[in-house]
């Protein structure tokens, strides 16, 4: 089923001649109703209304014929866009009347591509053109900004006879979108849900009051990046860049790594003897954080995601740590383990999960009073680096290595689990080994977004 909700839109007939070849016929009016009142719910449709006109924008309720089909439209002073795709309805409409309220119907013909920002895009027939203000001057689109894998910024500046702005993608000329509208005054519109790796090309016209558009042809060409960065998903928490390591020199004692997510989340160590070292040209030519396995660790000492996060994390062990049998209760993590993170200790209610890890494998950690089982493990051999990631959903780990799934944990019993503040181990064991890259999300993210996370660390470290 889909849902359409109408609320505050003026009907605009936009056909394939219009948008394909920006060629326009002159002075055609939009039309005006013979009744402003919505008929009663017992009057044929569109009863009290004139017929639409085709290739007009028509700015009044109106009824639009096609194919037999007849729809009553009122939708007050925003734009609803009709895309045209040839000579025959892409997507039957269904009769009736729509003010103010949502509509819902079963209609399998119509494509969910078809559903743009909650304005449905329907195709019309017919070859008609819709007339534009030749001295209307608008220079149309005139810059993109904010460019990754799935959604980019374009810009125009705002002229004072605009009643809005219409953002259509131009890419496939044969079935052209209108993607996005505006309001008078606006000057970018920020475009999402975009292909990574992929041109596209965009054009922005100018709407006037009295329902005409302006003649501007220019469309500017822009490609998504080819690789998702995490501050591209919703959700980040805590991003330790390797990137933002670059400035030390091998051997440098760390106190702080700096967060990238844009959440000053930053993780740092005040103790001289207790500060990682900087080590370069570990992977890929990169450097990374080493830690001693003795006492070395980073913190950061607030609370940011509970019960649904994930972890990725590139990372190299150099010792190895005790694989312990998975249990929601007893107290097998207080001695043995490494801890790459380590498990808040939450109290009797909730706990904290915490990541030990070794060269001989993985445990998934859940410590509160009394408390401190392994809830997931994974035996293996990992002496080389790899990218180990920790999804978190509904209190139940899952352990992925370079993107495979590889264990799938038990939940745990507690209220609440937090994520972990400590980066390094703390009593009763520290992490011995490399630590390149953190991204933490404050959420569980779709299988997608997890590869998408890989790819991005798989490219960088060439995993």
């Amino acid at each position: 089923m889909y849902k359409r909700n109408y609320f505050d839109f003026i009907l605009i007939t936009f056909f394939f001649a219009v948008i394909t070849s920006c060629t326009f016929s002159s002075d055609v009016a939009p039309v005006a109703p013979t009744s402003t009142s919505p008929p009663s719910s017992s009057a044929p449709i569109g009863s009290s209304y004139s017929d639409c006109v085709l290739g007009a924008i028509n700015l009044n309720p109106c009824v639009l014929k096609q194919s037999g089909v007849a729809v009553v439209s009122d939708f007050g002073s925003d734009i609803l866009s009709w895309n045209l795709h040839g000579s025959r309805i892409t997507a039957p409409i269904p009769n009736g009347f729509y003010m103010n309220h949502t509509v819902e119907f079963d209609e399998p013909n119509l494509l969910p591509g078809n559903i743009v920002n909650g304005v449905s895009i329907f195709g019309v027939a017919g070859n008609a053109s819709i007339g534009c203000d030749s001295t209307l001057t608008f220079a149309g689109v005139t810059a993109t900004s904010g460019v990754n894998a799935t959604s980019l910024t374009v810009s125009w500046t705002d002229i004072p006879a605009a009643k809005g702005y219409v953002v259509l993608n131009v890419t496939n000329t044969s079935s052209p979108k209108i993607i996005a509208t505006t309001d008078a005054g606006q000057t970018q519109q920020t475009l999402s849900g975009l292909t990574a790796n992929t041109n596209y090309t965009f054009k922005v016209k100018a709407l006037t009051a009295s329902g005409s558009l302006d003649c501007n042809s220019v469309t500017t060409s822009v490609t998504t990046s080819a690789t998702l960065l995490p501050s591209d998903l919703s959700g980040l928490a805590v991003w330790l860049n390797n990137d933002s390591l670059v400035s030390f020199n091998n051997n440098d004692p760390v106190t702080q790594w700096n967060d990238s997510s844009g959440n000053a989340r930053h993780f740092s160590q005040n103790t001289g003897s207790l500060k990682p070292k900087y080590v370069t040209n570990q992977l890929n030519s990169r450097g990374g954080l080493q830690f001693d396995g003795i006492d070395d660790n980073m913190m950061f000492n607030s609370e940011y995601a509970s019960n649904n996060f994930t972890i990725f994390v590139v990372t190299r062990a150099t010792a190895s740590h005790e694989n312990d049998f998975e249990s929601s209760s007893g107290i097998n993590g207080t001695t043995g383990q490494r801890y790459l993170f380590y498990p808040t200790q939450a109290g009797a209610v909730d706990s904290g999960i915490g990541i030990s890890l070794g060269v001989n494998g993985i445990g998934v950690y859940d410590h509160g009073d009394a408390h401190m089982p392994a809830l997931a493990v994974h035996s293996a051999t990992l002496t080389s680096a790899h990218s180990l990631t920790v999804s978190v959903s509904s209190k139940t780990p899952s352990i992925y290595l370079n993107g495979s799934l590889v264990r799938a944990g038990i939940t745990s019993p507690r209220a609440n689990v937090w994520s972990p503040k400590v980066l390094g181990g703390d009593t009763p064991g520290y992490f011995q080994g490399e630590v390149f890259e953190v991204i933490i999300f404050n959420r569980t993210l779709t299988p997608t977004e997890r590869t998408d996370m890989n790819n991005y660390l798989n490219s960088k470290f060439a995993l």
